[in-house]
């Protein structure tokens, strides 16, 4: 689903996923949220390819950027359904390109990256430039659009002009602004309402029971007594402090990202109902002991927490069933049939581990076109089950869905 301008409406909701601000929806995230919601049940909504059917591309150059999309026409409607969307800004050379050169390097543009929809099959151009039309038979181009046009050779194309006020879609794309983030304080009472959302979310207990619980709980009741008596502690333990009556606390010995996360300090009467809630239920499917400590420290202290989280997952009925001894059976080689049309088919695989790189990547994700022999490497961290789909998301978004998927990995 494509949305005009999606970056500059979204503004106030990617704000609230950043690491150091709390999540305070207020109005104006609201009006975000709900105009998201009406462009998602509107036009333009992107099509799936269909290759037994000529696809088209619609260009178009501004003085800062470059936009295009790949369409398809409706024979019913004659409207053009788009398929994909392209765009990028203009290098500091490429803004003083004369007009012309920046349409020629538009139309470039647009047919490399869509190339693998493109090859092998006439397609039409459509600009909003009638010099662009008319490019091919200059008697005396310059060396650059010379040189661009001879890498184009190799493409059945035809181009064809389109007024300004009809070619919209592609001329939005060249003219989209990127609006600065914004930032946001991070309050002592945005974190109590930080912490309050969050059991808000699991419907788990009110604020006022949590402050009762803490108060009959022997650990919490010391924390608290020695902060209201201006206790010193080690610069080693966790940054305690009291807000509304809630005992909260940031860890000074914690390394990542959560090491200044405001966590809700819990008393040992609701540490079971904690463990069940970020290991049991369906949301997280039993995650292993590294996973599930990632989950609990980002909102969560109590004295001996490791301890018991690694008891609690020893002892999970469903973790030992999973536990046990799985025979791995070679399945026999078959020939596999070809394929009639690109992304029809396509292979993954991943190789590795390999030496750490400086990003810290050590393996490669590999994904190929059984028709075209067109591959994309991916260089990873790890090869889980969320970078896996994170990258095959990626590769759908920009070649559409594949029919068949060849893994060695189930």
């Amino acid at each position: 689903k494509f949305i005009p301008n999606y970056s500059k409406i979204a503004l106030p909701l990617t704000n609230l996923t950043k690491d150091k601000v709390s999540f305070v929806w207020g109005e104006e995230e609201q009006k975000a949220f709900e105009l998201l919601k009406n462009y998602l049940i509107t036009e333009p909504c992107l099509h799936l390819p269909d290759f037994s059917r000529p696809f088209s591309i619609l260009t178009d150059a501004s003085k800062y950027s470059l936009g295009c999309v790949l369409v398809q026409e409706d024979e019913s409607t004659g409207f053009h359904h788009p398929i994909a969307f392209a765009s990028r800004k203009l290098g500091p050379s490429e803004i003083s390109y004369a007009t012309l050169e920046k349409e020629c390097l538009t139309l470039v543009f647009a047919i490399t990256h869509f190339k693998n929809y493109l090859y092998g099959a006439h397609f039409n151009v459509f600009s909003d430039q009638q010099c662009l039309s008319r490019v091919k038979t200059l008697k005396d181009p310059t060396s650059r659009i010379a040189r661009w046009f001879l890498t184009l050779q190799q493409y059945d194309y035809t181009i064809i002009y389109k007024p300004g006020r009809l070619n919209f879609m592609a001329d939005y794309l060249s003219r989209a602004t990127y609006p600065a983030d914004k930032q946001s304080d991070n309050t002592n009472s945005e974190e109590v309402h930080n912490v309050n959302a969050q059991f808000n979310v699991f419907n788990f207990f009110s604020i006022h029971e949590l402050i009762e619980k803490q108060n009959k709980d022997p650990y919490c009741q010391n924390i608290k007594s020695k902060l209201n008596s201006n206790f010193v502690f080690s610069p080693k333990s966790p940054q305690f402090f009291i807000k509304d009556n809630l005992l909260l606390c940031k860890n000074n010995n914690m390394s990542g990202k959560h090491k200044l996360n405001t966590k809700l300090v819990v008393p040992q009467s609701l540490v079971p109902q904690i463990l069940h809630l970020c290991h049991d239920i369906d949301a997280v499917a039993h995650p292993g002991l590294s996973r599930t400590m990632r989950r609990i420290q980002k909102n969560y202290f109590w004295r001996g927490q490791f301890r018991q989280v690694k008891n609690y997952i020893a002892f999970c009925h469903e973790c030992i069933q999973r536990r046990g001894y799985v025979k791995h059976i070679k399945a026999p080689i078959q020939r596999i049939p070809t394929a009639d049309f690109p992304f029809q088919k396509c292979a993954f695989d991943a190789v590795g581990p390999l030496v750490t790189s400086n990003h810290g990547n050590k393996w490669i994700i590999v994904i190929s076109d059984y028709f075209t022999r067109y591959a994309e490497a991916y260089p990873v961290k790890n090869i889980q089950s969320s970078t896996v789909a994170h990258v095959l998301m990626d590769f759908i978004s920009r070649h559409g869905l594949m029919q068949v998927l060849y893994s060695d990995r189930g």
